[in-house]
């Protein structure tokens, strides 16, 4: 086994160590500068273990470390002082900054449980790119891209969204940008067309309160290029993903037929980050494809409410208990 020890102060990194090499395993050190002891250096040459000393706030050079070293498991060992992380004391790379701000409780258990979620899942998003990476690369060679919307809508409400765009379809966008001057990897993920057409039928023919939030959602996901703002109004009616992997399949065959592409990824996902990174006589092919999007979109999401429409809470419908009270009758 290959082991990654990530050490903060105190004695407990030395044991943990010790017990590692007398098993056999082959360990790897990430030590944090502002914690951990000097002399782990001397232990590490010691046990014949690889040890690196970073900065605290460096997850990202954490992960590529054990990447390197091709770590199989990895274990947290000696104190590390959150007050010194959320005092401002540390830079943070954009890893650790993204971790920070989904943290619920800036507290030693959060911020612990947070850092082994990122190193647990890592792993496990990185084959999920690699994977979807190869899937998408070999639809554009065998010319059956607008395929590739079915799993790209399932992960994007499952909120792999940007793990989608950043990870996978951009680098294959900037790689084909690079030739052509512009690519439609571009386009894949950060259509708006789609998503507006699923929120319009919601509005036009939904119930309760995703029929009453959907025109504020609207402004927030086509102008504001929010995408994650419609993902709740597919997972609480599943179905729906029909009405998004119609809109997506005929706005990428427009895109297909008319050769479109954008420059860069846009960033939001807005109408205005489109045209922001459209290049001169692409307007036509890029907006025609997020019109069909959003109007198939529109049409099969709004048939699709009205023969199974969406379930309304109870809360919604029932009648309000009347508070008054029927005065008792006077005795002649």
């Amino acid at each position: 086994m290959r082991l990654g020890l990530i050490a903060g102060n105190g004695r407990f990194p030395f044991l943990v160590l010790d017990a590692a090499r007398s098993m056999g395993h082959d360990v790897t050190v990430i030590a944090a500068k502002e914690e951990a002891f000097a002399d782990l250096n001397e232990a590490a040459a010691q046990a014949r273990a690889r040890i690196h000393w970073i900065s605290l706030g460096q997850l990202g050079t954490c992960i590529s470390l054990m990447k390197e070293a091709g770590v199989t498991h990895a274990v947290m060992a000696g104190q590390v002082k959150h007050t010194k992380i959320f005092a401002g004391g540390i830079v943070p790379d954009m890893t650790f900054m993204s971790l920070l701000a989904r943290l619920p409780f800036q507290t030693t258990d959060g911020l612990i449980g947070a850092v082994a979620g990122v190193l647990a899942v890592g792993p496990l998003l990185d084959s999920f790119s690699t994977g979807l990476g190869n899937f998408v690369h070999g639809l554009i060679n065998a010319g059956l891209l607008p395929i590739a919307d079915i799993p790209i809508e399932v992960g994007k409400v499952l909120f792999l969204n940007n793990a989608i765009n950043h990870g996978v379809l951009a680098p294959l966008g900037v790689a084909d940008a690079a030739k052509n001057g512009r690519a439609i990897e571009f386009l894949l993920e950060t259509n708006p067309g789609p998503g507006l057409g699923l929120l319009l039928a919601f509005a036009v023919a939904g119930k309760g309160m995703a029929k009453l939030s959907a025109p504020g959602a609207i402004i927030i996901h086509f102008f504001g290029g929010i995408h994650e703002i419609y993902f709740p109004y597919v997972l609480s009616h599943p179905i729906m993903i029909l009405a998004m992997w119609a809109g997506g399949i005929c706005a990428d065959i427009v895109f297909v037929t008319l050769n479109a592409g954008l420059v860069a990824t846009p960033s939001p996902g807005s109408i205005f980050a489109y045209l922001a990174v459209t290049p001169p006589g692409q307007h036509i092919p890029v907006l025609s494809g997020v019109a069909v999007g959003a109007i198939v979109s529109f049409a099969v999401g709004s048939t699709i409410l009205r023969l199974v429409p969406v379930k309304e809470q109870e809360s919604e419908n029932a009648p309000v208990p009347s508070t008054v009270q029927t005065p008792a009758p006077v005795p002649a």
